[in-house]
């Protein structure tokens, strides 16, 4: 019997919430397994509660720590028919295997969170989003897109059902991004655009940003290569402004795949090998895995297979080590193309009836339409009429789905071209029996009457073959015409798309440079409030000394000015107006950052003044001392004030404070 069909049968659920951060964890590190092993170590659902404490904080920095934590949580819940505990533990547990890229164990423990939330008596909707979406994401990055969209629409429900935006506009974007997969472009653009109009309203840049790139991306893969490299710009320059360094790669990959099919190689090995830094920085195998591919592309077209080879072997091994099947069927079909173009036709065979194989188990249209046309080519030239024909079918049928209209110009243009060699060949066949014919009637029949019916049977057939032939010229004559025209329409249309990536790449460095010098000018800003503030600091140090001093003066034999001691204390005191000084601070910080207060507002109205502060000083990257200074308190403190907004702001565990405030 399962783990969940246990409970199942104990029949009782318990609605008691854990925490996960308790507040006598205080400020341990997030290596405390000596909290566990104490005499006086909490148990019960306390024990629970910090065990799950600890999974989340190791996540990012420990996936292998958190794994064990979470395991030992989901034991005890179990143990003690702590249903919601239970969900909370799987879920984090799922987390870990994830980070540690095991995407089929982190699917069926997901799956193992989602059926427990479903066993309460009250499930918790926004849980249950999450635990859709969360299975949905994993069928995904296996390349299971159709059900993947299952568990997607699923948690799309929910989120509309509680009026969730966010949520909503997430999940229809995991939508759009499983239907482009599938070569459902018109689909996914319609999705896509959806999302980008909530997230428009709900003013979030970044979200703006991934919106901006996918729709590029779908586009690209449209072939739409003007629209895709207009749409991945909009991002790069986002992300850039914001400072999303982890984004960066994704956007500077798109952009050298579209160099790349624009056939400007050297542009794109640039940014391939930008997106590639950043990725071995972060140690993201699949985004490595990724660039490789393209580095391995870029090689091809630059006629240096060897090396394209080489990488994109290498990008193959690592999609496969992690089970990544739609990305391997693509680096396959790549792969193939590289041995044909060495001429090496039993290699370039087998990648491509791999790719195929792959690409058809996963319904990945758009990869059957690749390997399925390299076969056709393949054994096109090697005069296979009977499979190349068979592979042409299967790639035009794939294509109909992607590029109908085109899609059936094409294979009726290839049927018709195969049946006219047909019968071609039919008709010299048929003329030569003819003439042997005639000749042999020649030469055994003497009689006149006989002859003069085989002129006649003669002449009728030369005319039937004359009509035949002309017929034939006219129609040549037309497909002539047609094809010079259609050349010459394909000409302008070439010029015009240069034209206007010209005048694309002219707009992109003059908006690059404008955001230059905009940050500039906002970074000099920042550094000159971040010394007065300083400044600021030290002054209101040395008039404290100084009231200290003031405070302790005694004149010898009882005798003094007691006036002038209180009003220096008193100028003292009107100087040091803390309250009066944050005032003006604040000020010459809107100046700079208009929408930083009122968004920290917006999002969390109980956010004290003190939370002000210590975000406005972290938004200057101000060092943990100095923010010390400037609010007259210990540099411990600051690290408390830092934790307790964490809290208040309900950051996920993966999210730094510093990339949350530099973010808004």
């Amino acid at each position: 019997m399962t783990l969940m069909a246990i409970l199942k049968k104990t029949g009782h659920h318990t609605l008691l919430f854990f925490i996960l951060t308790p507040l006598w964890v205080g400020s341990q590190t997030v290596n405390s397994d000596s909290l566990l092993s104490l005499p006086d170590a909490p148990q019960g659902l306390e024990r629970i509660s910090l065990l799950c404490s600890l999974a989340n904080k190791n996540l990012a920095v420990n996936p292998e720590a958190s794994l064990k934590y979470a395991r030992e949580a989901i034991g005890l819940s179990a143990a003690r028919n702590e249903i919601i505990l239970l969900s909370d533990a799987l879920k984090i547990k799922a987390d870990a295997l994830y980070y540690l890229d095991s995407l089929k164990p982190a699917t069926f423990t997901y799956l193992q969170a989602l059926e427990a939330e479903e066993m309460l008596a009250s499930p918790r909707p926004e849980m249950m989003i999450y635990r859709f979406a969360d299975v949905g994401f994993c069928y995904q990055g296996m390349g299971f897109f159709d059900k993947s969209i299952e568990y997607f629409d699923q948690a799309l429900a929910i989120a509309r059902s509680v009026g969730d935006t966010t949520e909503i506009a997430t999940n229809l974007s995991n939508i759009a991004i499983s239907l482009k997969m599938l070569g459902k472009y018109g689909e996914a653009i319609e999705v896509f655009n959806q999302v980008l109009k909530l997230d428009k309203l709900q003013g979030n840049d970044t979200n703006l940003a991934t919106d901006y790139n996918n729709i590029g991306a779908v586009y690209q893969a449209w072939a739409e290569y003007g629209f895709a490299i207009e749409f991945f710009s909009k991002a790069l320059e986002i992300d850039l402004r914001l400072g999303n360094r982890h984004k960066l790669s994704t956007r500077y990959s798109n952009i050298a795949q579209v160099y790349l099919a624009w056939d400007s190689v050297p542009e794109a090995v640039n940014y391939f090998n930008k997106a590639l830094e950043i990725d071995r920085e972060m140690n993201a195998a699949v985004k490595i895995a990724t660039r490789l591919n393209g580095l391995g592309l870029s090689y091809m077209s630059l006629h240096d297979y060897k090396n394209a080879i080489k990488y994109l072997k290498e990008a193959q091994h690592i999609f496969e080590s992690l089970d990544i099947d739609f990305k391997t069927a693509l680096v396959l079909k790549h792969i193939g193309d590289a041995y044909r173009a060495l001429k090496d036709q039993n290699e370039a065979e087998y990648y491509y009836h791999q790719s195929l194989a792959l690409s058809q188990r996963l319904n990945l249209q758009p990869t059957v339409v690749e390997a399925a046309k390299g076969l056709y080519e393949l054994y096109k030239k090697q005069e296979n009429h009977k499979k190349s024909l068979t592979y042409f079918e299967i790639y035009k049928i794939a294509q109909d789905s992607i590029f109908s209209e085109a899609s059936a110009r094409q294979i009726n243009e290839f049927e018709i071209r195969y049946e006219t060699e047909k019968k071609e060949n039919e008709n010299r066949l048929l003329i030569k029996d003819v003439q042997l014919l005639t000749k042999d009637i020649e030469i055994k029949t003497r009689n006149q009457w006989l002859m003069g019916t085989l002129i006649v049977a003669l002449i009728f057939v030369s005319l039937a073959l004359l009509y035949a032939f002309s017929m034939k010229r006219k129609s040549l004559r037309q497909s002539k015409i047609l094809f010079d025209k259609e050349t010459e329409l394909n000409k302008l249309k070439i010029d015009q798309i240069e034209k206007r990536n010209r005048h694309l790449q002219e707009v992109l460095f003059a908006e690059k440079e404008i955001k230059r010098l905009q940050t500039e000018s906002i970074e000099q800003k920042n550094h000159e409030l971040t010394s007065a503030a300083i400044l600021l600091a030290n002054k209101n140090e040395v008039l404290d000394r100084l009231a200290k001093l003031a405070d302790k003066m005694d004149c010898e034999n009882g005798k003094g000015h007691p006036e002038v001691k209180r009003e220096m204390l008193r100028e003292i005191e009107r100087q040091t107006d803390v309250e009066n000084q944050w005032e003006q601070f604040k000020i010459h910080f809107e100046s700079i950052h208009k929408s930083f207060f009122s968004s920290l507002h917006e999002n969390n109205p109980a956010l004290t003044q003190t939370d002000l502060q210590l975000c406005a000083y972290i938004k200057l990257n101000m060092a943990t001392k100095e923010i010390a200074r400037l609010m007259n308190i210990a540099p411990e403190s600051v690290n408390t004030h830092r934790y307790r907004l964490r809290k208040k702001l309900t950051l996920p565990a993966e999210e730094t404070l510093d990339s949350f405030i530099h973010g808004i």
